[in-house]
């Protein structure tokens, strides 16, 4: 098995630091009505931003965050991109 970390932190651009973290997002099913997809990012994103919540976040190790549904699609696909090349280009598999 290839070791991450070690692979990240040998290739410029793509150690720890550089965002090579990780992040959490909630999904719904496709086709979900666009209301309901809003209706839950604003509720989403107002216990995000509850004194309670960050707290409970923090302690996990995490850095609680809220965004658009916008920002975050454009999160995916910037890492998909990001990464997607780094793995062709180390030739990793999931074998």
């Amino acid at each position: 098995m290839v070791d991450q970390t070690n692979l990240l932190h040998k290739h410029a651009g793509f150690g720890l630091v550089s965002g090579a973290g990780q992040w959490l997002g909630v999904f719904a099913p496709a086709r979900t009505p666009a209301d309901v997809v809003r209706k839950l990012n604003e509720e989403i994103n107002k216990a995000l931003s509850t004194a309670k919540v960050q707290e409970v976040i923090r302690t996990l190790g995490a850095e609680p965050m809220v965004s658009t549904r916008a920002e975050f699609i454009a999160k995916q696909e910037a890492d998909r991109t990001r990464f997607g090349a780094f793995i062709r280009a180390n030739k990793i598999t999931a074998d």
